[in-house]
C-alpha cells in the first residue's frame, strides 16, 4: 500500500484501515442521528436501530484496535532502542602464527 509516495508496512497498513473503518462508521452514524424519521416505529426498530447498533460496534472495535495497536508498536519501538546489542569483536584479518607475536617476543 502506497501513501504520501511511502510504502507502507504491515502495522501502518492495519492503523490506516482502522481510522478509516472509524471515521466511516462515525460518519454514518452521525448522519443517520441527525437525519429526519419519516417510516416511525418500525424504521426505528428494524431499520435504524440495528444499522446504529452496527455502527457503534465498528466505532469501538476499530478503537480498541487502534489503542491495542499503537501500544504494541510503542513496546516495539522501546525494545528495539533499549535491547542488549552483541559486543562487537575485533577480527582477525590474516590468521596464523606469524601474526601473534612479533620479532623477539616469546609466546
Amino acid at each position: 500500500m502506497r501513501l504520501l509516495r511511502r510504502e507502507l508496512d504491515r502495522r501502518a497498513k492495519t492503523l490506516v484501515i482502522l481510522v478509516a473503518v472509524l471515521l466511516v462508521s462515525a460518519g454514518l452514524c452521525g448522519f443517520q442521528w441527525f437525519t429526519p424519521g419519516h417510516g416511525g416505529l418500525g424504521e426505528l426498530i428494524y431499520v435504524r436501530l440495528p444499522l446504529g447498533l452496527l455502527e457503534l460496534l465498528a466505532m469501538f472495535v476499530s478503537a480498541c484496535w487502534i489503542v491495542i495497536l499503537l501500544i504494541a508498536w510503542c513496546a516495539e519501538a522501546l525494545y528495539e532502542r533499549y535491547r542488549k546489542r552483541p559486543e562487537v569483536e575485533v577480527q582477525k584479518l590474516i590468521e596464523g602464527e606469524g601474526t601473534d607475536k612479533r620479532d623477539g617476543e616469546q609466546r
